[in-house]
């Protein structure tokens, strides 16, 4: 009952529900809720009273509890209303010990728990209170938008505890107005863009997406799920702002929660419902989607927080230029999670692994490992320290066909410098470009890391990397370039510790990660990431960079070449061979096909030289522009825009 996972108080409002329709779970109910004061008054398991946060809980499931049994007839005996009484008992004895405590807890979700619990009390149950100060909702208010982004992020950088502020927030909105009061329009806004986050970050599916530590023990104890509410905040989102975007999917259980606190009222499904209106890029919070309808995926690139954000790091994770894949909605490329908060718990000191570190390295987590160090420096006892000047500069630059995130590392240790961009193609595939700063490759280990979800089976061929489903054909690939060794695959694996993931937390199970190491003379790596089964004999037949971040990929496969250019400081000559290729602009993504053809992007540009190939455009004027040349497009439609033009496809 009183262990650390999902709902452990969620019995009460599930056994006072039951009442409703079997008047003997009563009975069961008043024994557990007497054996539950017999053991809290022995005083012998601090779990009983072990923070603010899990006595506010139980009170939230006694409240619920006491409001499903309110519904039945009155019956005067001890299992009618002397189990309301005996609910409202504990929950005296729950806001006995909250009240002097309130505002005590560490300043992370503790301590916003605490300023929303004084604002509940203070406007649901006065008369339990031994004051009521005037000042509860303004503490609280100020608390939230302290501890959270404009953009909808928050400053511990953990989806979990990202839930915790958008349910108390969602809470706040709903009951001011059962209340009569006029909710702080601030909030108001704020708690818009956390549940626009939570939708974003979930995706259609409401499928969590755990960056951070997770203990999967959220706020409102009303549903059967584990722990993780995403469909209800999706509905909560919804009721309260947006009901365009598409409903939770019918077989998310978290969705009965938002059913019990709007009052019933989810609103119906709109026919043609898009998630258009929702936001892809979260700068502060260092959050960016790129999903591809054609490809039914969607890729999550996890910068890092930004300069100006404010950060408590205590439950972060070294999960910097990390990436997350999905494929229709099935996790394919995951978080590892967490597993415990303890770094030597009696439970696994003897294996001599301090699995509370691992999960939380750069070791557990799909990016670049360096020397064994931290890029967020590491950790005092069982948590980070609160404080950490690391961040992420990012520029990021988006059209319909062609769009990219370019991240750079800023930090105290051997991380700084580190550079990931993703480039996406829509349609085709993402690119991913990794540089490390010369210098840091003299010692020790240096790898890039992909983990696997427990049920994607891994095959591999020299450098390409085939992922599929348990028992499914592959659906997706991963390319790499020559710079990198080929992939060593590691599966529950103590030495090399790697390939394992916690889906719950206290669980640890094998799963595969693929490990790429970098050569000693390397100081950039190249990926493709694709889900078209044509290419599956991909390769990345050239890997350039220049001084100034520049570099030249070309992807090669099924009977055609992918040249692809990326400058973010400016216009670069490249030559290959014999042959020259000038393009004046950012990017780039010229398609050549053996039989004769050619398809065209470019991002930011105007002009592209490649007389080899009979290639010679420029624009008209000197500002930039986006471009798309496919096989449907007519030369005479584009000879206005352009000063010359020869294209020989």
């Amino acid at each position: 009952m009183y262990a650390k996972r999902p709902h452990r108080f969620s019995f009460v409002p599930r056994h006072a529900w039951a009442c409703l329709e079997w008047p003997g779970a009563a009975t069961t109910l008043r024994g557990m809720l007497e054996s539950w004061m017999r053991h809290a008054e022995e005083g012998s398991n601090s779990l009983c009273y072990d923070s603010n946060l899990g006595v506010f809980q139980r009170l939230l499931a006694l409240l619920w509890g006491w409001a499903f049994l309110a519904a039945r007839s009155p019956v005067e005996n001890a299992d009618g209303l002397g189990l309301e009484w005996l609910i409202w008992r504990l929950i005296e004895a729950d806001v006995r010990y909250l009240e002097p405590l309130l505002g005590d807890s560490f300043p992370n979700n503790h301590l916003l728990a605490d300023r929303f619990a004084a604002w509940f009390l203070a406007t649901l149950l006065p008369e339990m209170l031994d004051e009521c100060p005037s000042d509860v909702e303004q503490r609280w208010c100020e608390e939230l938008l302290a501890q959270t982004y404009p953009d909808g992020g928050s400053f511990e950088h953990s989806s979990h505890y990202h839930e915790f502020a958008s349910e108390m927030s969602a809470a706040y909105l709903v009951l001011a107005g059962c209340n009569g009061l006029k909710p702080d329009p601030a909030v108001r806004k704020r708690t818009r863009a956390l549940l626009a986050y939570q939708c974003a970050l979930t995706g259609p599916e409401a499928e969590p997406l755990p960056i951070g530590n997770a203990a999967e023990d959220t706020l409102f104890p009303l549903d059967g799920g584990e722990g993780w509410c995403s469909g209800s905040l999706r509905e909560f989102y919804r009721g309260l702002f947006d009901a365009g975007i598409p409903p939770t999917p019918r077989d998310d259980q978290s969705a009965l929660r938002a059913f019990w606190l709007l009052g019933g009222q989810l609103p119906w499904p709109e026919e043609g419902g898009t998630t258009d209106s929702l936001p892809t890029d979260f700068p502060q919070a260092g959050l960016y989607i790129m999903s591809d309808d054609h490809l039914e995926s969607r890729l999550v690139f996890r910068t890092g927080p930004s300069p100006e954000s404010r950060i408590a790091a205590g439950h972060m994770h070294a999960d910097l230029l990390a990436i997350y894949l999905q494929l229709r909605g099935l996790p394919l490329l995951v978080d590892s999670g967490t597993f415990s908060y303890r770094g030597r718990d009696a439970v696994w000191k003897q294996e001599g692994h301090n699995w509370r570190r691992y999960f939380a390295s750069p070791s557990a987590h799909n990016g670049l490992v360096l020397e064994g160090e931290d890029p967020l420096g590491g950790f005092s006892g069982d948590f980070r320290p609160r404080e950490t000047s690391t961040c992420a500069i990012v520029t990021r630059a988006s059209s319909d066909l062609l769009s990219y995130v370019d991240s750079r590392i800023r930090s105290s240790n051997v991380y700084d410098g580190v550079r990931r961009a993703v480039i996406h193609v829509s349609g085709e595939y993402w690119l991913i470009l990794d540089s490390i700063p010369g210098g840091k490759h003299q010692c020790g280990e240096r790898w890039f890391g992909f983990q696997c979800a427990a049920n994607v089976e891994v095959t591999i061929e020299k450098r390409n990397v085939a992922l599929g489903l348990s028992g499914k054909p592959p659906e997706a690939w991963i390319v790499s370039c020559e710079r990198l060794h080929a992939p060593q695959l590691l599966r529950g694996s103590y030495d090399p510790l790697g390939g394992w993931i916690a889906p719950r937390y206290g669980e640890r199970v094998a799963a595969s990660q693929l490990r790429y190491q970098i050569g000693p003379d390397a100081d950039n790596g190249a990926f493709v990431i694709h889900m078209n089964g044509q290419l599956t004999d991909a390769v990345i037949r050239h890997s350039v960079a220049s001084n100034d971040d520049a570099q030249l990929i070309v992807v090669e496969g099924h009977g055609m070449r992918d040249w692809l250019v990326y400058q973010p400081k400016g216009s670069a000559v490249w030559d290959i061979g014999e042959e020259r290729l000038q393009f004046k602009g950012r990017l780039l993504w010229l398609r050549l096909y053996e039989r004769g053809g050619a398809l065209l992007r470019w991002q930011s540009g105007t002009a592209l030289t490649w007389m080899n190939r009979g290639i010679d455009v420029h624009i008209k004027g000197p500002e930039p522009v986006d471009l798309s040349i496919d096989r449907a497009t007519a030369g005479r439609e584009l000879e206005s825009l352009f000063s010359r033009f020869q294209w020989p496809f």
